[in-house]
């Protein structure tokens, strides 16, 4: 299985009134964290526990891109959905769909 990290936007986006969870991403850490839209950090990391990195080093990850693409399933079931992710001081700001 290919590695990638989650993201959650803020507000949570929606495709024709329904809200689209499982965003996940590519080109950051890969190291499946969790990454919150407004956090310069990621917020956790989704392993089993016998996995996870330690705190610290979960925290010390940064989004480097000025932007990055993320995706998840279309609630259609028609393949995926993709959305463009803006990055400001280190900061994930926006989320617009493509």
């Amino acid at each position: 299985m290919k590695s990638f990290d989650y993201y959650e936007s803020v507000p949570a986006l929606k495709v024709d009134g329904v809200l689209i969870n499982g965003w996940r991403g590519t080109e950051n850490a890969n190291a499946f964290l969790l990454w919150k839209q407004g956090e310069k950090k990621p917020v956790d990391q989704l392993v089993d526990d016998e996995f996870k990195f330690d705190d610290e080093l979960i925290k010390s990850y940064r989004l480097e891109k000025k932007s990055f693409r993320i995706f998840a399933l279309n609630p259609s079931g028609k393949g995926r959905i993709y959305a463009t992710c803006t990055v400001k001081n280190g900061k994930w700001v926006s989320t617009t769909l493509n």
